[in-house]
């Protein structure tokens, strides 16, 4: 490199001259230099500093490493001359230099799969076979580590999971809950991450690498911490193919109330009937989720009639729905309704009358007529119009 056998002198003092610290530097393995402190080799040889066999074994090396690299051939002759830059940094030669690591006992756990009261199918996938099978129509290399038992709050392996994370590119973290804190007849006592996994994730995050958070569990948990924008993802796992949460995601178990409260309505409630998003908004509400398409509604709701004065009153829907993407996509409609200003009876705060998932195509447009009897709070009809 350029200034390190001046270095020798300048800077550490290790010599009393460049003629000793050029043959120092020659001495001790180094054959070639970018600036022209070598040129002071005849000097150092005169001084007897340094002698002849060693300045033809770095001539030789060097002459080698050159002869190796095809230095001296014409131009074009050599066989990579001819492939062009597209190939040289193509994408599969760039996924050849790139690796994924997945964290956590769950991605590698059939038990997570299955969970209780199951039958026995014939082959189960974890999700470190699923990532490791599609990394290698790509020829990226996957490494798996920290197996933890979600039981153990020590950091027991956190040094082996930094250190294969700060040598990969894409960092998976694959955890959450196992049967052994959700089954029947078990209660969990907190709604956060098991373990060592949040102490685990606030280290991986701080690597400032691609990183993914993959929560597999079949109940709610409660951990604002990991809802972090520098996040490259954040997916909840468990039911694969589900579009949107199932279940309501709280802050915290202040938001409850107490487990043996098993009333629904009382304040601050239950489930996304009973819990007001107004005075306690959650962490992730029922039905939270993302698409790799944009849908938008390109008009208001259209209600008849309008007001719902009776609950024997047929009730029929409108409204328009665009896909804006270039993307086959899937979109769950839904359709909520709240009584208001009701002082006879304590009723839900909102109520899922009627959803239906409909496939549009890029850049669709679709009109959906929904026909409803409200009292018994039954949908009839759903009637799907392309607008395209």
């Amino acid at each position: 490199d350029c200034d390190p056998v001046a270095d020798i002198q300048k800077s550490f003092h290790y010599t009393a001259t460049l003629e000793q610290a050029v043959a120092i530097s020659v001495s001790s393995g180094n054959d070639i230099n970018c600036d022209t402190e070598f040129k002071l080799l005849h000097q150092a040889l005169t001084h007897s500093f340094v002698n002849f066999d060693t300045i033809n074994l770095a001539i030789r090396r060097g002459l080698r490493s050159r002869f190796l690299s095809d230095n001296f051939d014409p131009i074009g002759t050599d066989p990579y001359s001819s492939i062009p830059y597209s190939i040289v940094d193509s994408l599969e030669h760039k996924l050849l230099t790139k690796q994924i690591v997945t964290i956590g006992p769950s991605s590698d756990d059939i038990s997570v799969q299955a969970h209780t009261y199951h039958d026995t199918p014939s082959k189960l996938i974890t999700t470190l076979d699923g990532i490791q099978s599609i990394a290698l129509k790509y020829n990226v290399n996957v490494v798996h580590t920290w197996d933890a038992s979600r039981r153990n709050n020590s950091d027991e392996d956190f040094a082996h999971a930094i250190e294969l994370s700060g040598e990969s590119n894409i960092i998976l973290f694959v955890d959450g809950l196992d049967e052994s804190f959700e089954e029947e007849d078990t209660d969990r006592n907190t709604l956060q991450l098991p373990g060592g996994q949040l102490e685990l994730i606030k280290l991986l995050m701080k690597l400032n690498k691609t990183f993914a958070i993959l929560i597999i569990s079949g109940s709610s948990i409660s951990e604002p911490l990991i809802v972090n924008e520098n996040l490259a993802a954040l997916l909840w796992i468990s039911y694969f193919g589900h579009d949107c949460l199932p279940f309501t995601l709280p802050i915290n178990t202040s938001q409850l109330l107490p487990i043996d409260d098993y009333s629904m309505n009382k304040s601050p409630g239950r489930t996304y009937r009973y819990l007001d998003y107004n005075k306690a908004p959650p962490l992730f509400p029922f039905d939270y989720g993302l698409s790799y398409s944009k849908f938008t509604f390109n008009s208001k709701l259209i209600i008849f009639p309008n007001p719902i004065n009776n609950l024997d009153t047929d009730i029929t829907t409108n409204i328009s729905i665009i896909n804006e993407d270039p993307y086959r996509a899937q979109f769950v409609v839904q359709l909520y309704y709240e009584f208001s200003n009701s002082t006879v009876i304590k009723l839900s705060i909102r109520e899922l009358l009627q959803f239906t998932k409909i496939t549009f195509e890029k850049k669709m447009n679709k009109k959906l007529f929904l026909l409803h009897f409200i009292r018994d709070r039954y949908a009839q009809t759903t009637l799907v119009i392309n607008l395209d």
